[in-house]
């Protein structure tokens, strides 16, 4: 009972340091409405969403428990554990999500928001992580024997998995695109796009228009695979416990698509929230069934 009010009471105050953070890093963000009034008139007819505080608070409860599990059962302490829960932070939330925003609503995005979001999760998750490590207890060496080390990684034996893996998140990404996203008429018609039909035919559509489109998403599953093996690879325990860990910290940040957004009405948001949650989760038990638990079988 003292270890649960102890933890719920770490939870508690991570919680808000993580709140009170985001408040802080807001000021990165420009003052200017500009990008606010571009989208005034596509939004029109649909009412500003405004979450209410519980619901904000329960968001940024899940992002810490999201990080806090991978925290705690982490073979590796100190700055190098806040470097990993860094870089699985600001990739996870900044990084990925405002690669994808570059590159669909680049157009609509001004120069200083760019900068600004970016300086705002550099911020955040460069403060956060080693808060979060000192909080749960993890930045003094263990006592007795050191930590386990993580098998070395052979690229010999595991290059064609990361590839593999890189496959596997183009095929979900188009897949969840097509058949969740693509078929809400009210998001179409925000990219200005039509449904050709079929999924082989959207993605001759993709080919034919944006051919850079299919590597650039490539690459991007290669980045989330680094993501997910630096979890993978820290965290002891069985496989489904960094899978589930993964696929946590890879699911949580769609959750932000619930905050307004003066770049996207409320309705593109929530489908690309429901299009985003669920291959982001299932991505993230992959990567750990594909590598953590063949890393085992093969002996490292």
């Amino acid at each position: 009972m003292k270890s649960f009010i102890l933890f719920t009471a770490r939870m508690a105050a991570l919680t808000v340091v993580l709140m009170v953070l985001s408040g802080v890093g807001s000021g990165f963000l420009p003052e200017s409405n500009v990008a606010a009034e571009a989208v005034t008139a596509e939004g029109a007819g649909h009412p500003a969403q405004v979450l209410s505080l519980p619901t904000v608070l329960a968001i940024m409860l899940l992002q810490v428990l999201a990080l806090a599990w991978p925290i705690l059962q982490s073979r590796w302490r100190g700055w190098r554990l806040a470097l990993a829960i860094f870089l699985v932070h600001f990739g996870t939330v900044t990084f990925m999500s405002q690669i994808e925003s570059l590159v669909y609503l680049g157009g609509k995005m001004p120069g200083d928001l760019i900068s600004g979001l970016f300086a705002m999760g550099l911020f955040i998750a460069a403060v956060f992580a080693p808060i979060a490590v000192l909080v749960l207890g993890k930045w003094k060496p263990a006592a007795g024997p050191g930590a386990a080390r993580a098998p070395a990684l052979r690229l010999g034996r595991w290059g064609w998995r990361v590839a593999a893996a890189g496959l596997v998140f183009l095929c979900l990404y188009y897949l969840f695109g097509y058949y969740v996203a693509w078929q809400d008429p009210e998001l179409r018609a925000y990219y200005g796009g039509t449904d050709p039909g079929s999924f082989v035919a959207q993605m001759r559509v993709v080919m034919q228009d944006t051919p850079w489109m299919i590597p650039l998403q490539f690459i991007r599953g290669l980045m989330w695979v680094a993501l997910g093996m630096i979890i993978i690879r820290s965290m002891r325990g069985p496989w489904w416990h960094s899978g589930l860990a993964t696929a946590l910290l890879f699911a949580v940040p769609s959750l932000y698509l619930l905050f307004p957004n003066p770049l996207m009405p409320d309705f593109p948001r929530i489908t690309h929230l429901v299009e985003t949650l669920p291959y982001q989760f299932l991505f993230g038990l992959f990567l750990a069934w594909f590598f953590a638990r063949g890393a085992a079988e093969a002996g490292g």
